[in-house]
This record gives structure tokens, sequence and C-alpha cells, in this order.
């Protein structure tokens, strides 16, 4: 609920008053951040560290740096931005204390619920996804520009499709992520040996879990329209 607070103040262009100069306009941290909430929500649900670890660099946890705080961008590239993203990695990282299927419902259910601006549905779309032949899955031209990536459980015989937001080519997709963390987790559990099988199975059917719980609460709140 905090992050979608409209009584903050940000002082920016980013919603296009006539005069940009030390305005202050009063929208929620969701409105004015996406991209960030896409990539920590999105990477947490995915099991993706390296888009929300704190940096352990020096022998201790340190915060994690999203931004640069002197937002070079805005002196390099026109229009100016509103933020300069950091690019720069930790090379080492906390492992998260908290990993399970309760944390990822929740962040799945509430940044569905709340997230999403009325004007910008990118961090929703972030998270497309269906069961291939389905009534609602639907047919994908290949004019429209969307390449759809697939992933066919193992176990169930279901295919998931995911496509990345063609209008948002550079931000995380944690949907794709998740879809080609399967792919890469099927191949290993078909090559691993006796002893290794089971636990590349255990993941491999925890990654699947995640695709249904994708899957379900999208298809509830993607029908839903502001």
């Amino acid at each position: 609920m905090t992050l979608t607070d409209s009584t903050v103040y940000f002082t920016t262009n980013y919603v296009g008053e006539q005069l940009n100069i030390g305005v202050g306009t009063s929208l929620g941290f969701n409105t004015m951040y996406p991209r960030q909430l896409t990539e920590v929500f999105g990477s947490i649900i995915v099991g993706d560290k390296d888009y929300h670890a704190w940096s352990a660099e020096g022998g201790r946890a340190q915060p994690r740096k999203y931004f640069d705080e002197y937002n070079m961008d805005a002196y390099t590239v026109s229009p100016s931005p509103y933020l300069t993203q950091n690019k720069d990695k930790p090379a080492t990282m906390v492992e998260p204390s908290i990993d399970n299927l309760t944390l990822k419902a929740y962040l799945l259910l509430y940044g569905m619920a709340y997230l999403p601006a009325s004007f910008d549905p990118a961090f929703l779309d972030s998270f497309a996804i269906c069961i291939d032949g389905s009534g609602s899955c639907p047919d994908i031209s290949p004019s429209s520009g969307i390449v759809p990536e697939t992933f066919t459980d193992p176990f169930g015989g279901k295919t998931y499709r995911v496509w990345a937001p063609v209008y948002r080519t550079d931000w995380y997709s944690p949907n794709v992520a998740l879809v080609r963390k399967a792919q890469a987790q099927q191949a290993a559990w078909e090559a691993a040996d006796d002893d290794a099988k089971v636990q590349a199975e255990m993941e491999l059917r925890e990654s699947i879990e995640t695709l249904d719980l994708m899957r379900g609460l999208y298809e509830i709140y993607s029908a839903m329209r502001i």
C-alpha cells in the first residue's frame, strides 16, 4: 500500500507539465518507478537474485543501489530522464533469507492488484502467461512483433506460453525469465544421474508450481481494466 500512496510528492517532469522546473507532482512510487518494481518483485518470484539481492562486498550486507543518485544521464541524454538506472550488479550477493511459494504468492497478488498504473500496464504485462490451446490463450500473429516462448511441463503435459511487452523491450520480463529457467532446469534434470536427479526434479517442479501460480493470478487480474 505504501508503494502506491499518491500523497508523496516528487520533483519531476515525468508527467509532462508545461513548466517542468521544480515541479512537485503527487503520484505513487509505483507510477514513478515501475521498472524497478518489476525487476525487484519479478526477480524474487523467479528466484533471480541478480536483480534484488543485497550486496555482500566488503564482508557485510549493504543495501542494493538501484539508481545513480546524481542522475548523470540527465546531462548526456535528451530528453533528460528523471532517473539514471544503476546497471552495476554486486560481485557478491547476500542469499535471500526467505524464498518460498508463500512470498511469491503475496508479491504476485499484491503486485498485480495494486501496482499497475491505469495508464501504464507494463507491470502486469510483464507476467503475461497462458496455457497453450486454452480459451484464454490468445492467437499471436507474427506481424504483431511479439515472439512468444513456451515450456512444456514434462509431468503434466501442459504447455505454458509467455511473451514480453513489445513496448518495454529493455525491461526485465519475469514471465520469460521463469520459462527460460524452467527450460534449463528440465535439460539439467534429463541429463542428471541418479544421485542428482531427485534434487533436479524438485527444483523443476518448484518452477512449474510458480508458473501455475503466475498463470492463475494473471488470468484474474489481466481481465480487470481501469
